[in-house]
């Protein structure tokens, strides 16, 4: 089966009345965005969210997410359907997007969330909501006119490295990393660097965006770099002019610029099989990939302000094993 990032599976046990043995809820995938309602004077909100079940699922028993306010209430609970299902992968795409303007608010600070199926809660964590005002004539009637959004700030501390195979070319070097700010033209490229010297340079890709209407400062991109670095012997004598990280194992590290300027570092070790090293940080984010957690510097300033408490968080408040923020 074809999915958006072709890397392998390392199947875990979770358990749940309705699971499988073997299956998980991918935290990668996990995505909340935030759906605005307009039609009065004070704008609100609802929230809509997306994620991907993987593995050996059995079971018909009801997917929910039940949100909870700052105040400790509960806000909204969500019943979700798979919008793609077989014998081991269900993806939930935008469960809650049907929510009524009557369910929304106008709540900003710290929520939290369960995902449950049936009476197994899946995953559980919190998510920060923010808000900025929409009013370019000044108009004293539409003071009340509010975008909210999700502060993703949280994203930031770690990147991914792993491989990526496609039908077209032999397994290469993959990096993923989070950017906020201009998603549409972040004109981004990454060096691969070794013993000093780059290797490897290439364009981005991006495979999942948090967007905000009319403020591009908070939204968020994950950008997916491949180089051309082959993690192992291809078949062809067409790559011959690829790095060969399987012949030269060691430290690497990557630099990530944005128009020109350095705006991540990140460094990882290759072992002897080609391969990357485990390096103890987030085994529990990259559950069901073949990838490892690294990381990350921040540098220069084209992702604006950030919210340091939210960089020290975790992911979804959830810490990460092995980081010291």
């Amino acid at each position: 089966m074809k999915k958006v990032v072709e890397i392998g599976f390392l199947l875990v046990m979770l358990t749940g009345s309705a699971f499988a043995q073997g299956a998980f809820l991918d935290k990668m995938s996990l995505n909340i965005h935030l759906r605005s309602h307009r039609g009065q004077a004070e704008w609100r909100w609802t929230p809509k969210i997306s994620f991907d079940l993987k593995g050996k699922l059995s079971g018909a028993s009801k997917i929910t997410v039940e949100i909870i306010s700052p105040n400790g209430k509960p806000f909204v609970k969500l019943e979700c359907t798979p919008n793609t299902r077989d014998d081991d992968w269900q993806t939930i795409a935008d469960c809650g997007n049907d929510l009524e303007a009557a369910s929304a608010s106008t709540l900003t600070g710290v929520h939290g969330f369960q995902i449950k199926m049936g009476d197994a809660v899946l995953y559980s964590g919190k998510f920060t909501v923010a808000k900025y005002l929409y009013n370019p004539a000044k108009n004293p009637a539409f003071n009340k006119n509010f975008y909210y959004y999700i502060d993703y700030d949280w994203r930031l501390p770690v990147a991914f490295v792993g491989s990526w195979k496609d039908e077209y070319t032999p397994t290469r070097l993959t990096a993923w990393v989070w950017i906020k700010g201009d998603q549409s033209e972040p004109q981004a490229v990454a060096q691969l660097i070794y013993q000093g010297k780059t290797v490897a340079e290439t364009s981005f890709g991006t495979d999942m965006t948090y967007g905000a209407e009319e403020n591009d400062a908070v939204a968020f991109s994950r950008l997916r770099f491949r180089f051309n670095a082959l993690l192992e012997k291809p078949d062809s004598e067409s790559y011959h002019s690829w790095w060969k990280v399987y012949e030269n194992p060691g430290e690497y590290e990557i630099r990530a610029l944005r128009r020109g300027v350095l705006a991540r570092i990140f460094k990882f070790t290759i072992g002897k099989d080609g391969k990357p090293l485990e390096s103890g940080i987030g085994k529990e984010i990259k559950e069901g990939y073949e990838m490892v957690v690294v990381p990350v510097k921040t540098e220069g300033a084209s992702d604006g302000t950030l919210n340091q408490t939210l960089l020290k968080s975790g992911w979804w408040s959830n810490p990460i094993s092995g980081l010291n923020p």
